[in-house]
Order: C-alpha cells, then sequence, then structure tokens
C-alpha cells in the first residue's frame, strides 16, 4: 500500500482499491476508471456475496478534491455458468455508474472504497480506515453480514 501511495504526479495521490459487497449477488468486476476515459480501468477486482475484495493497485485522485467529482465504477454480476458452453451464452453485461467522490484530504487518503449496496446502489469512500472503525467516514458502516 505505501508503494501505491506514492505513484503519481505531485498534483495527484494514488491509493489501493478495495470493494465491499453488502449484496447477496456476487461480482465477477468491480472496477474504477476517471470519467474522461470510463474504459482505461485503473484497478479492478471481484467480489463475494457478503464479502469484501483484496486490494488493488492504484486509484489516482487529485491531491485537492473538488466539488463534482466523480469516478467510473464498472461492475459486472456474478456468472451463475458451470462450464465455458454456458459462460459463453450467459454474457453478462458491464454496467457503468457515475459515483461521487465524496470530500477528502491527502491525510484521508488510504484506500478507495467501493460500497455495493442492495438496490444497485453503489457508494465510493476514501478514508484510511476500515468499515468497522469508529472514525469510517463512509454512509455504511461495518463489513457487511449475510441476511
Amino acid at each position: 500500500m505505501s508503494a501505491c501511495s506514492h505513484l503519481g504526479q505531485a498534483d495527484e495521490l494514488s491509493a489501493p482499491l478495495t470493494s465491499v459487497n453488502y449484496t447477496d449477488w456476487p461480482f465477477d468486476l468491480v472496477a474504477v476508471a476517471k470519467p474522461e476515459t470510463p474504459t482505461k480501468i485503473m484497478a479492478a477486482e471481484g467480489v463475494n456475496a457478503f464479502g469484501a475484495s483484496g486490494m488493488m493497485c492504484c486509484v489516482t485522485l487529485p491531491r485537492q478534491w473538488q466539488p463534482g467529482m466523480e469516478l467510473v465504477v464498472r461492475t459486472k454480476d456474478g456468472t451463475r455458468a458451470k462450464n465455458s458452453q454456458e459462460w459463453d451464452v450467459e454474457k453478462m453485461p458491464t454496467i457503468q455508474h457515475r459515483v461521487p467522490v465524496p470530500p477528502y484530504t491527502p491525510r484521508d487518503m488510504g484506500t478507495v472504497w467501493v460500497q455495493l449496496l442492495p438496490g444497485g446502489k453503489v457508494v465510493l469512500v476514501v478514508s484510511r480506515y476500515d468499515p468497522d472503525h469508529p472514525s469510517w467516514p463512509g454512509e455504511v458502516k461495518g463489513w457487511p453480514l449475510p441476511t
């Protein structure tokens, strides 16, 4: 993670990506890109239902947060295919979400978190804290629990 935080230009900060899935459905892909280049993925990972992904390097953001900032989060539902023939037929679509980047400071930069919430809601959190930490700034607190 420390190597990731030193990448980028002087006016940028870089941080790993972690996805946290609060739904009962897995995602084969959770990827982050800039709105001006939505197909150029900075970091991507899959995530299980009611789980969290690993850390993928790196998402770059401007050193200074600005109102109206967004990132593109691309998701692809987990497959139900049991073999390659079913995989070819299933053709799961990739969905593109434009997601606001919440206010942050360079001191906050630790991880760029993607929270996948019920109802197809996708939220970004920029924090050096995990979701179960008392100082976690995200809308949804704690790790996912199966329902």
